[in-house]
């Protein structure tokens, strides 16, 4: 048309112009369905994320101030139940004391409350029934800041965030680089942070990305140690951990923190003989034995999985 003088060039742009203010609304009045897919699951996410309870402590001023200056590390847990489900108990009326300074190993099967426990001493819930006792104190009549700042916990789901390796081990506080080093030497990360490019400066990518899992979880024990707490919760904290590194690790936790109660989620065998006490769960209770070898006479189940292990090796 516009070679035959019929229609103008400007007539033509007019009218691509005009069909496009046309087919765009159309457009994307036909895509508000697939636009829509995407943002429910997001919105769903958001909005329960906004209806999550927050921690609050309830009456302020009354709560006991703490500190890891006067705090001891005494734990007791006493006649404590709790349940996700009203019919299965996973803890019926338990009964354990920890003393300060002492070196304790909690065992079980699958499901039978170990991380339950460490769950509850942390307060991310509250007993059913019972109560824990910190240095004879009930732990929800303490100060939820000051009580979380006495314990350190290195868990199985390890998160590091996208910056250097030295933000990530003094996450919530000010980088003091012979703290830090001091942590990383002690977790055994010191080694194959030296062989990096940036050393203690290089960005460890989204979640740890550019990390081993060994590597993540001695830079998440490093940040446990550079707290320095009182009390160090470890749960399967050296799975990943080579032999050597685990040895030292294990050797470390008796030498340098005889002053510091650890508890230990832990099935090996290396670490239940370096251990002061073993706390075996079942069926909603637990078993205080008096260290490995105990263990090993009392319970012929856990006896023989252990010599199956070390034979095995």
């Amino acid at each position: 048309m516009v070679a035959g003088k019929s229609f103008t060039i400007g007539g033509m742009f007019a009218f691509v112009t005009y069909s496009t203010y046309v087919m765009a609304p159309i457009s994307a009045i036909l895509n508000i369905g697939y636009n829509f897919s995407g943002i429910i699951p997001s919105a769903k996410r958001f909005f329960n994320f906004l209806d999550m309870e927050c921690e609050v402590d309830k009456n302020d001023r009354n709560l006991a101030r703490i500190s890891n200056r006067i705090i001891r590390g005494n734990i007791i847990f006493e006649n404590v139940s709790f349940s996700y489900k009203e019919d299965e108990e996973i803890l019926n009326k338990t009964n354990f004391e920890i003393n300060p300074g002492e070196k304790v190993a909690i065992i079980g099967a699958n499901g039978s409350g170990k991380s339950t426990l460490i769950n509850l001493l942390m307060r991310f819930y509250k007993p059913k029934s019972g109560k824990i006792l910190m240095d004879g104190i009930d732990i929800n009549y303490i100060k939820l800041s000051d009580y979380r700042s006495t314990i350190s916990v290195v868990s199985q789901d390890l998160y590091l965030f996208n910056t250097t390796i030295e933000e990530n081990i003094c996450v919530g506080s000010k980088v003091n680089e012979s703290k830090v080093r001091k942590a990383a030497k002690e977790s055994s990360a010191d080694e194959f942070i030296q062989e990096m490019p940036m050393k203690y400066k290089t960005n460890v990518g989204k979640n740890g990305a550019k990390l081993s899992g060994g590597q993540k979880q001695k830079i998440v024990m490093a940040r446990a140690f550079e707290r320095n707490t009182k009390i160090l919760v470890l749960d399967e904290a050296t799975s990943s951990f080579d032999m050597e590194s685990e040895a030292y690790v294990n050797e470390l936790l008796n030498m340098n923190f005889k002053d510091k109660t650890v508890i230990i989620i832990s099935h090996k065998p290396d670490i239940l003989k370096k251990v002061d006490k073993i706390l075996l769960l079942k069926c909603g209770k637990v078993i205080q034995y008096n260290g490995y070898y105990e263990l090993m006479n009392s319970d012929m189940k856990y006896g023989e999985i252990f010599v199956e292990e070390k034979s095995a090796v």
